[in-house]
């Protein structure tokens, strides 16, 4: 394994839930390499996973997890245990998300997750089209509604491109950290 693989190994097995953790990649096949890996973890501990993107497609993300894993993802996917969610369906299906309306929606996955017989929900946000579609300012006020650590078993990690985060000021930067628990650079 190369350095950088062990370093990857050595933070997706110190993930805890409740863990509201900010990464930092510098390419999309890096971000994806450890997304999946970091949600296998995740259903591997009996949690709901669920990955929030629009970089892979549904099937795309069914056919590499049935294969990197090793399991029938449409059946865990259909028993609502791998949930796959574009950033538009997810977050701006009524426009932009308001924080304030939008923090029960993480209360509702995780009490289904456990009405599931699950121990938590765990989930991978690609954030690439809040940059895409100009919204870096508003996720950045969205991101700062969140708590750095969460009281219920939800671990959230909010995947960004470096090319992206070094748009943002030292102010807005300094609030990203201090609501994120951990941070992966």
């Amino acid at each position: 394994m190369s350095i950088q693989g062990a370093a990857r190994a050595d933070r997706l097995n110190s993930v805890e839930i409740g863990d509201h953790i900010l990464a930092i990649y510098q390419n999309k096949e890096d971000e994806f390499s450890e997304a999946f890996q970091y949600l296998k973890d995740g259903l591997e501990k009996d949690e709901t996973v669920m990955i929030i993107t629009n970089h892979l497609s549904f099937d795309e993300i069914l056919i590499r997890m049935e294969k990197e894993w090793k399991i029938n993802a449409e059946e865990f996917e259909k028993n609502g245990i791998i949930e796959i969610r574009t950033t538009n369906q997810w977050f701006f299906h009524h426009g932009f998300p308001d924080p304030n309306k939008f923090i029960p929606f993480w209360f509702a996955v995780t009490k289904m997750a456990l009405m599931k017989r699950r121990k938590g929900c765990r989930v991978f946000v690609d954030t690439a089209r809040f940059f895409e579609q100009g919204y870096s300012n508003e996720f950045i006020s969205y991101e700062s509604a969140l708590d750095n650590k969460f009281n219920i078993p939800l671990t959230l990690l909010c995947a960004y491109q470096s090319k992206d985060i070094r748009r943002f000021t030292k102010q807005q930067l300094g609030a990203l950290y201090r609501h994120h628990n951990v941070v992966w650079v």
